[in-house]
């Protein structure tokens, strides 16, 4: 484990998933991916906007492989599996980008309309990138590049000036195709 910021906490582990386990992972979701889209602050509805312009899919059931990732990740850090959101998948292609934003939510609505607040993000990177692509923290000028089986680990349920500093964003990929899974620790309201 590699600690890159004590407060909030980021931390990243390298090697987490196993090369073959990712192929297998990309192998199942890259036929089902549709573009992004994001959680609109007024309606708490799901739209397109160019604020993200990759390709992502939250499967309602998931397969061996997948189940086994999230295993390991539950297994590792003692969570239960009833703490998650159902996890996304994300392909991003040459040029795609995720600006910065946060992974809580921001408004009471979208906090009632989802039932919970996220409090957690893992990202488990599936792919290597030749160039660009890293999750980049503006606040904490802090970078992680993609890298097969590296697991990204960043917490935001503190203060509010503590969160504000888990801005984060996907960088445009410049060479390459950047796969992930994203994995989100909730707490219910």
């Amino acid at each position: 484990m590699k600690v890159l910021c004590q407060r909030p906490e980021v931390f990243t582990i390298d090697g987490f998933i196993e090369k073959e386990l990712c192929e297998a992972a990309i192998e199942w979701i890259a036929p089902n991916l549709i573009p992004s889209t994001v959680l609109d602050p007024l309606t708490s509805q799901r739209i397109q906007s160019d604020y993200r312009n990759s390709y992502q899919w939250q499967p309602t059931q998931l397969a061996p492989v997948v189940e086994e990732v999230r295993e390991k990740v539950y297994r590792a850090f003692n969570l239960d599996g009833g703490q998650f959101q159902t996890p996304q998948f994300l392909r991003y292609e040459q040029g795609q980008y995720y600006r910065p934003h946060y992974d809580h939510y921001l408004t009471q609505s979208n906090k009632v309309s989802c039932g919970h607040q996220r409090v957690r993000t893992f990202v488990i990177y599936l792919s290597d990138v030749e160039a660009g692509g890293e999750t980049y923290f503006p606040k904490l000028r802090l970078g992680v590049a993609p890298q097969v089986g590296r697991l990204l680990s960043f917490r935001y349920d503190y203060d509010s000036v503590t969160n504000d500093q888990t801005l984060h964003e996907a960088r445009p990929v410049k060479q390459g195709i950047k796969y992930a899974l994203t994995l989100w620790q909730i707490r219910s309201l």
